[in-house]
């Protein structure tokens, strides 16, 4: 049976968050680094796009690059997509030699030389996997992953995925991974005013093992552009306290095909200011009380008459609401007061 957003796996959405930009600003300072624009398709192949795409990077405003399926290999140089001047290029091109396949898959990340930026190694770095990582530095650092999983894929090949990304989110910092992960049985519900996706009818291992362990690490699914197929193949994870915005390119790279849409993804970092709280709070003074004055009050009470025909569950609420009433009418009270700065949390619990 297919798992539901209700299911506890998924219990993560009993959490909400403000979603309002405006409520987010109110709380928190703009860091100083230039909030960054990123653009996100798969390209199903760069070989005869190596003119276009250099004409488009070098005239639109990207900060960075995302592109899935780049079918490229040694061949290929990078300062034939992008300007060596402009962009730092990092590219996994598909292992022909392992896979036995000359076109397909294939990854790349470029980002502006203005932010400075560096690949970072994956645990698992086996070249059948198209999966890239890379740093940008800043004022807020982010980590931006690029996956491209084909359809039909075995489970180990999902699982391998998904446990780099695990090994990174250790980090605790900015997280965005960006992929094709030929998920197609998944759908995506908004809920209420939540920015966060939920996923539905989830019930392959695969599926599974992906949602659970990317919502377990606080990362959530945001892209709800479906494909002309009614479906979305194209995932955006980011991590929950991230600010965004994610449009459909109205001008994209190349003509969008049947199973992807091309998403341009604004990026937003906020620190959140320390506020001062003075925290009071109140506990019993056991310290040299004398215990005999509770023992002769449990002992005039008439507990057989107050359970006679009463549930157990309510035998215990009884109870602990007597022997609350005693503690409290008998015991000192300690105010205890003590002053902290912490970081203003936006988690509203419901």
């Amino acid at each position: 049976m297919a798992r539901e957003c209700k299911n506890p796996t998924f219990s993560f959405f009993s959490k909400k968050r403000f979603t309002n930009a405006s409520a987010i600003k109110n709380c928190a300072l703009n860091n100083g680094q230039k909030n960054l624009k990123m653009y996100f398709q798969n390209v199903s192949g760069l070989r005869t796009k190596s003119n276009q795409l250099l004409a488009f990077s070098s005239h639109m405003d990207y900060d960075i690059f995302v592109l899935i399926e780049t079918w490229l290999n040694e061949n290929f140089f990078d300062n034939e997509f992008f300007d060596p001047n402009l962009y730092h290029v990092y590219r996994k091109d598909r292992d022909v030699e392992k896979t036995g396949l000359c076109r397909g898959g294939g990854v790349l990340i470029a980002v502006q030389r203005k932010y400075s930026s560096s690949l970072v190694s994956l645990k698992n770095n086996d070249t059948l996997l198209d999966q890239l990582c890379v740093s940008v530095h800043g004022a807020s650092n982010i980590l931006i992953c690029a996956s491209y999983i084909p359809p039909s894929s075995i489970d180990t090949l999902y699982k391998a995925h998904v446990d780099n990304v695990l090994a990174l989110t250790s980090n605790n910092g900015n997280f965005c991974v960006l992929g094709d992960f030929n998920l197609s049985n998944i759908e995506w519900s908004s809920l209420d005013d939540s920015t966060a996706l939920c996923p539905n009818n989830v019930s392959s291992i695969s599926e599974i093992y992906l949602i659970d362990n990317f919502l377990s690490f606080g990362l959530v699914q945001i892209n709800n552009f479906s494909n002309s197929l009614s479906r979305i193949l194209d995932l955006i994870f980011i991590t929950d306290n991230i600010n965004f915005s994610l449009l459909e390119c109205v001008d994209p790279l190349s003509t969008p095909g049947l199973h992807h849409v091309p998403l341009v993804l604004h990026i937003e970092f906020y620190e959140f200011n320390d506020f001062y709280f003075e925290n009071v709070t109140s506990n019993f003074c056991f310290k040299n009380f004398d215990f005999n004055i509770i023992n002769s009050a449990v002992d005039i009470i008439d507990w057989d008459s107050l359970f006679t025909g009463v549930e157990v569950a309510n035998c215990y609420d009884i109870f602990k609401h007597n022997i609350n009433d005693i503690c409290k009418n008998n015991i000192p009270i300690k105010i205890n007061i003590y002053s902290s700065l912490e970081n203003l949390n936006l988690w509203i619990w419901t």
